[in-house]
């Protein structure tokens, strides 16, 4: 929200997607989450800019929306599975 910061999510053949979080001024990248066998997608920050949402999905039948703090942290599930 205050334009210094983007989160995204990266991965590749040999990872799955996590949310990175890149300091746009220094070109810093921070991993954000990084779960085996899940991929996070769809980063969104809050209107404040203090949490992001994801969804964290399995396969197109499991997945669910999560937020972490921007900051880092455990994220939290706060929807039910969805397809």
């Amino acid at each position: 929200p205050d334009g210094t910061m983007l989160a995204y999510s990266e991965g590749s053949e040999h990872m799955n997607q996590a949310i990175i979080l890149l300091t746009l001024a220094t070109r810093e990248k921070r991993v954000l989450t990084a779960v085996r066998d899940w991929n996070d997608l769809l980063p969104r920050f809050s209107p404040d800019g203090k949490s992001i949402a994801f969804v964290r999905m399995f396969n197109t039948a499991r997945r669910a929306v999560h937020v972490i703090p921007a900051n880092g942290g455990e994220p939290r599930r706060v929807s039910a599975e969805f397809v």
